[in-house]
């Protein structure tokens, strides 16, 4: 009973729908600007229903590929500036938990993978973090890690969105 009545509410509900879309494809085609619906579909629209016509030229190829690009980079830089986020991160916990200045900047360079893009950041981190005062107290090393990687992210996101056009 509940399936047939379920069926029932689809059917009504596909039936009002299908006679809206059919009232809306009308109202599209009035062509009398004195017609109250041709002004209620014009009434957000600087543009004449004639103008806002069926459209026969889809954007092209080339637009859609330049537009999958821009989102690549824009994916591309939001994945290095969480990667500069989690480096920052990680730079101020050792330095708070006492790791020397040296033995960071030693185990940055030996890792011999890395681009020296990258190095030079995370040298440049390094020598920020241990600008920073060491904290005793567990809840400060934590909230000074989390300050300094936040304003790593932001600082990243800064230079890198500058650079889209």
């Amino acid at each position: 009973m509940k399936k047939l009545l379920l069926g029932g509410v689809i059917a009504v509900c596909t039936t009002l729908h299908a006679e809206n879309l059919t009232s809306v494809n009308d109202i599209y085609k009035l062509s009398d600007p004195s017609d109250p619906a041709y002004s209620r579909i014009n009434q957000n629209s600087n543009r004449s229903v004639r103008e806002l016509g069926q459209n026969t030229v889809g954007p092209s190829e080339e637009a859609v590929f330049q537009l999958q690009h821009k989102k690549r980079e824009i994916e591309r830089k939001d994945a290095l500036c969480k990667a500069a986020f989690e480096m920052a991160d990680n730079i101020m916990n050792e330095r708070q938990a006492g790791v020397s200045k040296a033995i960071q900047l030693q185990s940055n360079l030996q890792t011999a993978y890395r681009s020296p893009a990258y190095t030079k950041y995370q040298v440049y981190l390094i020598n920020k973090a241990y600008d920073e005062p060491v904290y005793a107290k567990t809840a400060a090393t934590y909230y000074v890690s989390k300050e300094f990687a936040y304003k790593s992210f932001f600082e990243c996101k800064k230079s890198v969105y500058s650079l889209i056009p």
